[in-house]
């Protein structure tokens, strides 16, 4: 404007009018929505400048209407940047700016509390005898559970290790508890069920793992294709889906109400205690990871983690020794509360100073993010086998970055000699075309030896899990335990004898269980009583004459055996019994 105003141009004094254009910003530039205070868009003559910076500081095009007609004037087309000078410089002299407040939308700011200042020093690698390191983890390996020596002096079998996480007082609570439900949810008061058939129910979902059928009910079909001749003579089919159906596992109450699993937590309170006690004496080395079991229901506990063989379905934390066998486990119920003025990563260092607190020594690999900006040196341009560790002074928590085919974080709060060793591994070398001597952090080795524990639990518990379905959220709770009950059992039967696999195993507790008390099968025709025999049929005296019967059978009146029948009444009589039954 003061440039149109100063000008002496004669087209500009001629002109009749001006336009003045203010183009559009560009698409990648922020636009000027909140660039000026909705009581200001309306501009008065000599208030442009309440259009705001962002809306002057755009390229401006200019036409002047004479008698000629319109002509644009490039002369006085003004860029964004010049503009914007001219609009800081005018700013500056019309005195001090007026601060805009943003207004309080009334939300809740929880104030961060300062991170605790860390001080690292760098730790001095020694080089580590390859053949003590081996021994040491070796004998860390060796651990024997002392119920072992009991089961092997009286012969033990598999089904005698399956009873040490199912044993018989709390197969009776189930029976209470599943007669309780069937009252409670259907009525049946009727119902009732003993410790063999809640054990024959665990036989049968067993089987249903290394012999699966599309339907549950296919396990009594009659045509040879899919008969099972095991499962349909222990059970009838109806008895067992009414015990299955009723099926529980808690009183429902006497639950809290808050827990979120209360229906299943007298079961997940008793396998994890049970897991532990035959897990005695503790190994030294353990690994704690997440397993999945696959649900595929709305449930707020269901989770899903991007990558894993099963992404849907319930999340347990487990404790496992290095072979598997799982020490403990815990169902994750949802994230856990903690301090909102700190981090997660500064919650995770925090959690690794407790476990020293606790006596507990504990290694594991940590996000680059979660390490509060230790001054670790990126390796990715070094050559493999780099390494380079720090110590905090205070809270003794020591950080490694080692470079193998890429840069691989550990943090640990252990303070033995063991930081502080330098081992080496075999890798291929694509230079030498041949294997090569890295040089490697004993604390990796150590970790890779103790590592893997969970997952090789997944392995076995998924190998043959149980294939029958169930409608209830806490179903694949109920497979998780009896799976990895059964899982563990098969580990400490293998130091009995270590060569039986995980299916001969599970077949020596199916078929025992399956084979007691079995249904009798009736042979035959069902003989006719004398009761189903109508009336007036049987007292008319017309056409009623024994006969020979081909097949031995129960007389109508004594009950004894015999050969003869009532040719009419179709029913078995002695002739002795023929005219007096025939008699009102």
């Amino acid at each position: 404007m003061e440039l149109l105003e100063n000008s002496d141009n004669e087209d500009l004094q001629e002109a009749e009018a001006i336009d003045i254009a203010l183009l559009p910003p560009d698409v990648d530039n922020d636009t000027d929505v909140d660039d000026i205070a909705d009581d200001d868009l309306v501009v008065e003559e000599n208030n442009i400048r309440l259009l705001g910076k962002g809306i002057l500081a755009q390229t401006a095009k200019i036409q002047i209407i004479n008698k000629l007609g319109k002509r644009g004037l490039d002369k006085y087309t003004k860029s964004k940047e010049s503009t914007l000078e001219n609009m800081e410089e005018s700013t500056s002299d019309s005195g001090p700016k007026e601060k805009r407040v943003k207004k309080d939308k009334g939300k809740n700011i929880t104030k961060k509390t300062k991170k605790k200042e860390r001080e690292w020093e760098n730790i001095q690698l020694e080089e580590e005898n390859a053949d003590q390191a081996h021994l040491k983890i070796k004998n860390k390996m060796q651990h024997f559970p002392a119920i072992i020596e009991e089961l092997i002096q009286r012969d033990a079998r598999p089904l005698d290790f399956l009873k040490l996480f199912w044993p018989i007082e709390f197969i009776e609570y189930i029976c209470s508890e599943s007669e309780k439900y069937a009252k409670y949810k259907y009525g049946d008061n009727s119902f009732s069920v003993t410790p063999q058939e809640i054990y024959k129910i665990i036989a049968i979902l067993l089987l249903s793992g290394y012999n699966t059928l599309p339907n549950t009910q296919l396990y009594w079909e009659t045509k040879v294709d899919v008969q099972n001749a095991a499962i349909s003579s222990s059970i009838s089919r109806d008895n067992f889906l009414r015990i299955f159906r009723n099926l529980h596992f808690s009183d429902n109450n006497s639950t809290d109400e808050t827990d979120r699993c209360r229906k299943v937590r007298p079961l997940l309170d008793h396998m994890s205690s049970k897991f532990e006690t035959y897990a005695q004496p503790l190994p030294s080395v353990w690994s704690l990871d997440e397993a999945m079991e696959p649900y595929y229901g709305n449930h707020h506990m269901k989770q899903f983690i991007k990558g894993k063989p099963i992404r849907f379905g319930y999340k347990f934390w487990c404790l496992n020794r290095p072979d598997g066998y799982c020490i403990r486990f815990k169902i994750y119920e949802g994230r856990e509360d903690r301090d909102p003025s700190m981090t997660l990563g500064s919650s995770v260092t925090k959690k690794i100073e407790e476990m020293k607190t606790n006596k507990i020594n504990i290694t594991g690999t940590i996000r680059i993010d979660r390490i509060e900006k230790a001054p670790l040196r990126d390796l990715k341009k070094e050559p493999r086998g780099s390494i380079h560790g720090l110590k905090e002074k205070n809270s003794n928590i020591s950080l490694f970055r080692w470079h193998d085919n890429s840069q691989v974080t550990l943090a640990t709060n252990r303070t033995d000699d063991l930081v502080c060793k330098v081992t080496t591994c075999s890798r291929y070398s694509g230079i030498h075309k041949r294997k090569i001597d890295v040089l490697q952090p004993s604390l990796i080795k150590e970790y890779n030896n103790g590592m893997g524990g969970v997952d090789l639990f997944d392995q076995f518990r998924g190998r043959y899990r149980i294939n029958i379905r169930s409608r209830k959220w806490y179903w694949p709770i109920v497979r998780f335990c009896i799976n990895a009950s059964i899982t563990n059992a098969w580990l400490l039967f293998r130091l009995i004898q270590p060569r039986i696999t995980q299916l001969a195993f599970l077949r020596e507790i199916v078929f025992p269980l399956l084979t007691t008390s079995l249904i009798p099968r009736p042979r035959g025709v069902v003989p006719r009583r004398t009761g189903n025999v109508q009336q007036d049929v049987r007292f008319d005296r017309i056409d009623h004459w024994p006969m020979k019967n081909s097949t031995q059978r129960r007389c109508a009146r004594c009950h004894k055996c015999v050969t003869h029948k009532c040719s009419k009444c179709n029913v078995g009589l002695h002739i002795e019994c023929f005219v007096p039954c025939h008699l009102q």
